[in-house]
């Protein structure tokens, strides 16, 4: 059986930490309420202490999402903690997110700290209630293998009685390996972000561990995956925060494919270019971005949608017609252009005079 690992959603606390982002209460409420669609475990609702908005943010969410946890961020300050207990108090599960415990405890910067210091840190907030120990690669420092190790250590230090979650920064590109690399070694819990959104270069995507664990078989979770295109790119409106092209799962290049030995292994069987099917995230499936790079079997693909079927002749005059453009535009070539071409070359009767004027 696979790994049952908790998903500790951090969007509306770590998140809104990324330079420029700030969300309106009701905003964090629609975020929020997507979240518990999604199936996450957790959500990390705000850090109450640090205004009266959010404060009042946090125990509107409380109070309306029902079916899993609320958490609240607080230092080891009496007042940030009565701050946060105040906010969650309503919550159906309520959590205190405490970072220097009562129930979750995070030993901050924890891959830069000394073993045994940190062993002794991790020790107390257990004997004062601690019951998930949240491990903080807080800069983004450490590799796969140095943060498997790490979680590997804990998790033999405090037992099976304890959860450990992993928090990971992608400073150096590795927050989601860093993450799985947990999971692999023992941790029971994850900390992530919608898009991968927080501080500076941001934290691990949600959307990519959920799909890694999946399909890796590593874990097993709560998450509807077919909710993950439309979850993330209602975080990027809301938040301002664009999705990179080209980003794994839900960038607007994740299912594209340009070259002409993709695209005609892609008309043969999906599976030859495509890992992650476009329907298990909920994206509308793969798209062809036609360039002078693609071949033959686009072109002809495109026209059987037009319900023109090229002859060989045709194809290759539409295809020869279809290169110069390319060429010339030095990019894709929009769709509405190459439907000129294929029906003006399927109009021809004689492929020898197939040019098609510009």
């Amino acid at each position: 059986m696979q790994k049952r690992v908790r998903i500790f959603d951090t969007t509306l606390r770590d998140g809104e930490q990324t330079p420029g982002v700030h969300l309106t209460e009701t905003q964090k409420v629609d975020i929020a309420k997507a979240l518990e669609a999604f199936g996450v475990d957790t959500i990390e609702a705000g850090f109450p202490i640090s205004s009266p908005g959010d404060r009042a943010a946090v125990a509107r969410i409380a109070r309306e999402v029902r079916s899993c946890e609320i958490a609240a961020l607080a230092r080891c300050v009496q007042a940030d903690i009565a701050a946060a207990a105040g906010a969650v108090k309503d919550a159906a599960a309520p959590v205190l997110h405490l970072f220097l415990g009562v129930v979750q405890f995070t030993p901050e910067d924890s891959t830069r700290a000394e073993r045994t210091f940190l062993r002794q840190c991790i020790g107390v907030a257990i004997e004062n209630g601690a019951t998930r120990i949240n491990i903080a690669d807080t800069v983004g420092c450490a590799t796969p293998r140095e943060f498997g190790a790490l979680i590997r250590d804990i998790v033999q230090f405090v037992g099976p009685s304890v959860v450990i979650s992993a928090h990971c920064h992608n400073d150096m590109g590795m927050a989601t390996a860093n993450s799985i690399s947990a999971v692999e070694h023992g941790a029971g819990q994850v900390e992530a972000t919608v898009n991968g959104i927080g501080e500076r270069a941001g934290n691990a995507a949600i959307e990519e561990i959920a799909v890694a664990l999946a399909l890796k078989g590593i874990g097993k979770t709560r998450l509807d995956l077919a909710r993950i295109t439309n979850l993330c790119r209602s975080v990027s409106a809301v938040t301002g925060v664009q999705i990179q092209p080209n980003r794994a799962v839900a960038g607007d290049h994740a299912f594209a494919h340009s070259s002409g030995i993709h695209q005609d292994g892609i008309l043969k069987d999906p599976e030859n270019y495509e890992f992650v099917p476009p329907s298990l995230v909920g994206a509308p499936g793969h798209r062809f971005v036609l360039t002078a790079r693609s071949g033959r079997s686009a072109i002809a693909y495109r026209a059987t949608t037009l319900g023109i079927a090229l002859t060989p002749e045709k194809l290759a005059a539409a295809y020869n017609e279809f290169i110069l453009t390319a060429d010339a535009s030095r990019g894709a070539v929009p769709d509405a252009v190459l439907d000129s071409i294929i029906v003006q070359v399927s109009a021809h009767d004689d492929c020898a005079s197939c040019i098609v004027a510009k």
